[in-house]
């Protein structure tokens, strides 16, 4: 009797062990995603002064003067959600002015689609 048992729970416990790793596996795709989309956020928000080829120094005094525009908001890397359905809930548009913030609350946002 004991016998019988045991191969249940053995089947229950790799029951549970395969559905956390496919969970756990579903959530490193989506994080990774949206790295990429911060990554590109926080990239295309630099003032092109920043992108110079050559390497130019911004003085401190312009660069405190210096509006960042978000350029374009791109979505990058994703393969579970439409790119327009993850777009609703970023908050930040093409044209805002940078806003560190603003990127906070889109990556709160977006986590909290799981």
């Amino acid at each position: 009797m004991l016998y019988q048992q045991t191969p249940r729970r053995n089947e229950s416990f790799s029951e549970l062990f395969n559905l956390l790793k496919r969970e756990v596996s579903l959530f490193m795709k989506n994080a990774r995603a949206l790295g990429f989309v911060l990554l590109a956020l926080a990239i295309l928000a630099l003032p092109a002064s920043a992108r110079t080829s050559g390497g130019a120094e911004i003085k401190s005094a312009k660069a405190a003067n210096v509006q960042q525009i978000v350029e374009s908001v791109d979505i990058q890397g994703n393969r579970r959600l439409r790119d327009e359905d993850l777009l609703y809930y970023i908050k930040t548009r093409q044209g805002d002015i940078y806003d560190p913030a603003a990127l906070e609350r889109d990556l709160r946002e977006l986590l909290s689609l799981n």
